[in-house]
């Protein structure tokens, strides 16, 4: 799932030589249950696999691919999801307690809302299920109509991208 994590990131996303972390509960090899220390030692000799990741290393830039069971990926997620709208009513409190001008306000609220742009699940509609031998997209169970028409876009860049052949050529099969 490594590469075919860092094949989606290259081809769909456009990152070049993407990093790859291994969700934990530390950056040590030696942390996490039997399946983390398992992975870790599967991974390790991929040139771009960046290590173990906490949760502190998600929005850090650190690594471009988290790998992750479904569990624990679907909350962080959702997760993910809400950070606009929290961040947009922490603002909308401190704005308001510092009483600050219309104007201003607006433009801070900009610049927010083009700051967490990636965390807005609409822009992207959908990723795809990795494993599948196909196409196969999943998207949020709300999906609004924004959603879905960007979940055909990115569903088509990746039959036009022959993103499966590249991840089955990547895997010897």
């Amino acid at each position: 799932f490594a590469k075919m994590g860092s094949i989606y990131a290259k081809e769909i996303m456009g990152i070049d030589n993407p990093k790859v972390g291994l969700l934990n509960i530390g950056s040590e090899p030696e942390k996490g249950c039997d399946i983390h220390r398992e992975s870790f030692n599967m991974l390790q000799d991929l040139p771009n696999f960046a290590g173990n990741i906490e949760g502190k290393d998600i929005l850090s830039g650190k690594t471009d691919v988290f790998l992750t069971d479904g569990f624990t990926g679907n909350i962080l997620l959702k997760f993910g999801e809400s950070v606009p709208h929290a961040l947009e009513h922490l603002f909308e409190n401190a704005i308001q307690e510092m009483d600050v001008e219309k104007e201003v306000h607006n433009h801070i609220l900009q610049v927010l809302k083009k700051a967490v742009h990636t965390f807005d699940y609409e822009h992207v509609g959908g990723v795809p299920f990795l494993g599948v031998n196909g196409v196969s997209l999943v998207g949020h169970g709300g999906s609004t109509p924004l959603a879905i028409k960007n979940m055909i876009l990115n569903a088509s860049h990746c039959v036009e991208s022959r993103l499966n052949e590249k991840i089955v050529t990547s895997l010897n099969i």
